[in-house]
């Protein structure tokens, strides 16, 4: 008989083909875009406002989980780099000399500074199968 934690049961069961990401965070996060676009549109509505690479500094932070490296490398790219100030769960612990840190940083173009923040706390991965709340990550620490 299978236990709770035997490689046999589940308490979900698993649909029977693989899935295509996008329908999975449609069905799942309606509305909800996929890192990259998220990324690529922020950086185009700031644009609007003369905020770009060139003249501003990213922040970020995030939860400190491997799975969301290609977000962060992501947002790193687009940026030109990115301050991080993620702590456990991507919550926000600065202090005044953090943020007078991240302002040392910045470009100052024409005596103005500019922060782009980007700060999640969450981060919800799927499944091979499109279900939300499992992850199967390789090479586990201690592995």
């Amino acid at each position: 008989m299978p236990t709770l934690l035997s490689p046999t049961s589940s308490s979900i069961k698993t649909p029977p083909r693989s899935f295509d990401f996008q329908e999975a965070l449609d069905t799942n996060f309606p509305g909800a875009f996929p890192g990259d676009a998220f990324v690529n549109f922020s950086s185009f509505q700031l644009h609007h406002f003369g905020t770009e690479k060139k003249n501003a500094i990213a922040c970020v932070s995030v939860c400190r989980h491997k799975i969301v490296t290609p977000f962060m490398n992501r947002i790193h790219n687009a940026w030109n780099g990115a301050f991080a100030f993620s702590s456990l769960a991507g919550m926000l612990y600065l202090g005044v000399t953090s943020f007078q840190a991240i302002h040392h940083y910045a470009p100052n173009t024409n005596g103005r500074e500019q922060d782009v923040y980007f700060a999640f706390h969450h981060n919800i991965a799927t499944d091979e199968y499109g279900i939300p709340g499992k992850c199967h990550c390789n090479n586990p620490v201690g592995q």
